[in-house]
């Protein structure tokens, strides 16, 4: 490839042209390495939110199950005690017939137990409440409180990002209605048949799943930025052709204009009589460039583009052809006919004039 000659403003705009790619370039990619890292931020709170619902659904069905049987025995332990809030229930505690204690889980007692061993297995957090608990432990926080409000005004869920012992969490609450297995124990609260009468939050940590979007997004900066270089690559590359075709151009166009300028000098001076002529001052031929004496039409005609059409002057006619003349009748003593006045005649009788004696006429 040449080197380039200079700037020219068709090659200062490709440049610019290819600034403005590179810069169009860079921004489509930087906005699909944004766009990307937050779908990656969004996806990973989708996957959270499907674990809070998968485990928010698990909790009704087990809360149904357990509605459903009127409630279940455990044998009583101490992390198993009897549920003081089921003093009015006659059998809540009983014994079988081999001496072992049992005594009454009900739903709300059971989802509680469920959620003390989800928060020691996985770190998840689940928390059944009411805006009228019986149990004073499941009064709603500020969070759920609001999410209770928003529920009795028709909205079915509420998802955010919190902040909890220094950790991103996702929390996750749907309502709980009122279904007829619930009125045994909140009845006297006043609720009725499909009214809203509480609600359970689950908390799922979001570590796991924004370390797994910090990893894809890792992978997509990678990618974007081979991308980017290959992009880049290809804009350079093209710019330089299209420099190098505007430069070969340009020098094409500077050789013809040049060719063009000395063919028309050459014509010029072909077509155009210059300088000195060796002309005989006798017989009027003139000597050419390789020393031969020509007739001037013969040597005009060669160096130029004028043409000749032989014809007689009324002198020559009148000298030569004296019966075509027009002045044929006129008086004899004219000086072409007086000898004393003719000088051709002066010329034959010069002995100096004698061809013999000149030199040029060798």
């Amino acid at each position: 490839m040449s080197k380039p000659t200079g700037t020219t403003p068709r090659t200062a705009g490709i440049k610019t042209y290819a600034i403005g790619l590179v810069a169009a370039w860079t921004l489509v990619t930087g906005g699909s390495l944004i766009w990307n890292y937050y779908q990656q931020r969004t996806e990973a709170r989708d996957m959270a939110r499907l674990e809070a619902l998968a485990r928010f659904e698990k909790d009704v069905i087990f809360r149904r199950w357990n509605a459903g049987l009127g409630g279940i025995y455990a044998p009583r332990t101490k992390t198993t005690p009897p549920n003081p809030y089921l003093k009015h229930v006659k059998e809540r505690d009983i014994t079988t017939p081999s001496g072992r204690l049992l005594t009454l889980i009900n739903p709300a007692y059971m989802t509680r137990q469920v959620h003390e061993i989800g928060l020691a297995s996985h770190g998840s957090r689940g928390h059944i409440t009411s805006l009228k608990p019986i149990r004073p432990e499941n009064a709603a926080d500020p969070w759920e409180r609001r999410a209770l409000q928003a529920f009795e005004g028709g909205k079915k869920e509420v998802v955010s990002i919190v902040t909890i012992d220094h950790k991103p969490h996702l929390r996750f609450m749907r309502p709980l209605t009122t279904e007829k297995g619930c009125l045994q124990c909140h009845a006297s609260q006043g609720y009725k048949l499909g009214q809203v009468r509480g609600g359970i939050s689950i908390s799922i940590p979001m570590e796991p799943y924004l370390v797994m979007a910090h990893h894809q997004s890792l992978h997509l900066a990678w990618a974007h930025l081979v991308l980017w270089l290959l992009g880049l690559g290809g804009i350079v590359f093209g710019a330089r052709r299209l420099e190098w075709h505007e430069r070969e151009q340009n020098r094409a166009h500077a050789a013809r204009a040049k060719l063009v300028t000395e063919l028309q000098e050459a014509l010029d001076q072909i077509n155009t009589l210059r300088g000195i002529i060796p002309i005989c001052a006798n017989c009027k031929k003139i000597r050419d460039d390789d020393g031969f004496w020509n007739q001037v039409e013969v040597y005009v005609r060669e160096h130029s583009l004028a043409q000749f059409s032989h014809s007689m002057c009324p002198d020559c006619v009148t000298e030569f052809y004296p019966e075509y003349s027009e002045d044929a009748d006129a008086p004899e003593n004219t000086p072409e006919n007086d000898p004393e006045d003719n000088p051709k005649d002066d010329l034959k009788d010069d002995p100096e004039d004698d061809p013999e004696d000149d030199p040029t006429a060798k």
